[in-house]
């Protein structure tokens, strides 16, 4: 599922791997990694400290105001949603004196109001305002509400929650509130206060006690009660991946481009946006509800769901709208994808037939793996049939071990298991002594007749393949396959799977070439004999580790099957049997191999192919563009 949220949000893979380790909050290596964090912090907020605060953002926001407004202060909070609803509240509840100017959603500010309030009443001490208002989308003019602040002589706190990582924060300003789980792409779990010190006063409660969370921090580096640890870390990461995108700047230009896109599309699909361009930010986009009679917001958020998109409810106080958020790990090719899928949200809501999928211009070619990726759901031809060999010899493999070299030559894939530790303990436990080429050989031999024997029981497409090659052959999209099965394996195979519909323009064998995979060979071989110039238009399907290589190897784009292939290793039946999180365990362990070993995509099965096109479309519309630069 892509989030397409305000946070919780999509995160990067090595931000939720840095959470599968356990930390003691104590441990020197842990307090190192926190000074890492706020460190980090402090870098994109020079001047101010950072303080954590275990929690929600909104713990941020009331110890903020509860350390930086004392008692006997007061405060004016711009009100242009509900988060600067939710701080007249927390100043309420802290027995503060509030006054809130009040705009209308998705106004601008009313910067002279502000600043006779403050002219004609000097107990008002400070002023709030949210920077990024998700109610609306709304980017507030920072730097702006600052100079009216400092021109009066008081201060100002910000709510940063949803800008902090991705919009400059510009102007002067006493503490700013903000959260790992938003802009900077960490979890949920730790908000921080990024404060000057001389602005803290004392707490209003033992837990939201800024002052001495500083002052214990400046002590020993430690936190005064139990840190979120797994959030620490993956906060840590998430900042380093941060600096490495261009900091505030570049993540910012992906977000700015994001929703540039998603509006534009909106608008083109008759979607009307709450905001003008020059009020909306880069964070989250909120629309009216159409008014048509088919409209059902809680059916259009389960269509997008069912094509793999969250998206939010809307919060205007006034009028019914819907939001969608543009941060987090989400692309422009995401947004087009998404695009898409309101096309056909929108086609089943009002009834109509969803728009035809199309291939995109570029592509001339796809090479499709065969067992496992277009027939033989689970790979499960190969596997008995390695294991018997090994068995004839009296050494016991598992279906792990024969799984592992899937998708290269026989013979090699027998090498490479005579090579896997496990393998070469057993062999050398029953034998004496390690395998040698001559006992691959004698395995290969033997091999290949049992293989020929079960392809035919094994030459079933997957559901739904045989529809997809029609729709890209209807288009001109030549087909072609390439396999670690040999020439004589194809000859008896090859005509079964066409009495079932499936009939490659052209095969390529491991036996074919010089090598098998993962050398290039096989997909350039088919490639030339489909007439196909450039590797870039060339797209190969494949649920091995090897299939990923070799495609990379060529130079074509390289898809990923996860569920219905080798890494996964279970029949049509076994995957329906699945419950959802057994499911998605074998999908995540899956797509994570074969993002490893070099897919630009992965999918659950082949039939998602049109997916996994539209993801890739704007990389290979750039690499066409340089090309066309260059000559």
């Amino acid at each position: 599922m892509l989030l397409l949220t305000p946070g919780p949000l999509t995160t990067h893979p090595d931000v939720r791997a840095a959470m599968a380790h356990d930390h003691g909050s104590r441990d020197p290596a842990f307090v190192a990694l926190c000074r890492r964090v706020w460190t980090g912090l402090e870098a994109l907020a020079p001047g101010l400290r950072a303080v954590p605060v275990q929690g929600s953002g909104t713990f941020a926001v009331e110890a903020m105001l509860g350390a930086c407004v004392p008692a006997s202060g007061g405060v004016v909070v711009l009100v242009h949603g509900v988060y600067g609803r939710r701080a007249v509240e927390i100043l309420t509840r802290l027995g503060r004196r509030v006054v809130a100017l009040d705009a209308d959603e998705g106004a601008d500010p009313d910067l002279a109001a502000l600043a006779g309030t403050l002219a004609g009443d000097p107990g008002l001490t400070h002023v709030f305002t949210v920077h990024s208002e998700t109610t609306t989308g709304q980017l507030l003019p920072l730097r702006a509400i600052s100079d009216v602040v400092a021109a009066a002589g008081r201060r100002l706190l910000v709510d940063a929650m949803s800008s902090f990582g991705a919009v400059p924060l510009d102007g002067t300003f006493d503490a700013v509130a903000a959260s790992g789980n938003k802009c900077l792409e960490g979890v949920p779990g730790l908000a921080f206060v990024l404060v000057r010190p001389d602005a803290l006063g004392p707490g209003v409660s033992l837990s939201l006690d800024l002052r001495e969370q500083l002052a214990r921090l400046d002590r020993d580096g430690q936190f005064r009660f139990t840190p979120p640890t797994h959030v620490l870390a993956a906060l840590d990461v998430a900042l380093r991946l941060h600096t490495a995108e261009g900091g505030v700047v570049g993540r910012g230009a992906r977000y700015r481009t994001n929703m540039r896109l998603l509006v534009a599309g909106m608008r083109a699909r008759g979607f009307v946006a709450m905001l003008p361009d020059a009020r909306q930010g880069p964070i989250i986009a909120t629309f009216h509800t159409p008014a048509w009679p088919e409209w059902s917001f809680p059916r259009f958020y389960d269509l997008l769901g069912a094509q793999g998109f969250v998206i939010y409810p809307g919060s205007l106080a006034r009028t019914p709208s819907f939001r969608v958020g543009t941060i987090g790990q989400v692309f422009p090719a995401d947004i087009e994808r998404f695009l898409e899928a309101v096309d056909v949200a929108v086609a089943v809501l009002r009834g109509a037939a969803p728009p035809a999928w199309r291939a995109p211009p570029w592509l001339r070619a796809v090479l499709f793996d065969l067992a496992g990726t277009t027939i033989d759901c689970g790979c499960m031809a190969p596997v008995a049939v390695f294991v018997e060999v090994f068995r004839r010899r009296g050494v016991v493999v598992s279906e792990a071990s024969a799984r592992g070299p899937m998708g290269t030559h026989k013979r090699e894939h027998i090498r490479r298991m005579c090579a896997d530790p496990a393998v070469l303990a057993a062999w050398v436990a029953a034998r004496g002594v390690a395998p040698t080429e001559g006992d691959v050989e004698a395995m290969y031999q033997e091999a290949e007749p049992l293989q020929v024997a079960c392809l035919p029981e094994h030459s079933t497409p997957i559901a739904g393949f045989l529809s997809l090659a029609a729709a890209l052959r209807e288009q001109g999209v030549r087909l072609g396959a390439t396999t670690g099965y040999t020439t004589p394996m194809m000859a008896v195979l090859r005509p079964h799977m066409a009495a079932q519909g499936w009939s490659p323009d052209v095969v390529r064998c491991a036996s074919d070439a010089p090598a098998g995979r993962p050398a290039p060979y096989l997909n350039q071989l088919a490639a030339m004999a489909l007439g196909v110039d450039d590797v870039r238009s060339v797209v190969v399907v494949g649920d091995t580790v090897v299939d990923m290589q070799a495609a990379r190897n060529a130079g074509m784009w390289a898809v990923g099957v996860a569920l219905t292939g080798n890494l996964v290793g279970l029949g049509e039946s076994a995957l329906a049997a699945l419950d959802p999180a057994e499911r998605d365990a074998h999908r995540e362990h899956a797509a994570a191999v074969l993002y490893a070993a070099g897919a630009h995509v992965v999918v659950d099965r082949v039939t998602d192919l049109g997916r996994a096109l539209r993801t890739i479309r704007r990389s290979a519309r750039s690499a066409f563009s340089r090309r066309t630069a260059a000559t």
